[in-house]
């Protein structure tokens, strides 16, 4: 009877009536493609990668290139668009991809 009356008590707003829900967590580390703010983890921005989980922030690509999309783990997802780089000595037809 006892066990009733604190399911009663205790499980039945959470269960029946939605009453309870999952507090925010801090995070000490973050994966690969993540960097972390105020204990939260957020995507690396376009442009920018991460290839290591833990603690540490994004880091940009090389020569102004960019990313397709947020989350980059490699320098090898960063490409430099066609057209030419910064000093104008060289032209690209297209995309350019970074390699190892």
């Amino acid at each position: 009877m006892k066990k009733i009356v604190i399911w009663l008590l205790l499980g039945a707003p959470c269960a029946l009536y939605g009453a309870c829900r999952e507090e925010s967590r801090t995070y000490t580390s973050c994966n690969a493609g993540y960097y972390l703010t105020s204990g939260t983890c957020r995507a690396c921005g376009t442009g920018m990668y991460k290839p290591l989980a833990g603690t540490d922030g994004c880091t940009a690509c090389p020569s102004s290139g960019t990313t397709v999309s947020t989350g980059a783990t490699a320098v090898t997802q960063c490409y430099v668009t066609g057209g030419g780089d910064a000093s104008g000595k060289y032209t690209y037809t297209s995309n350019c991809f970074y390699s190892n």
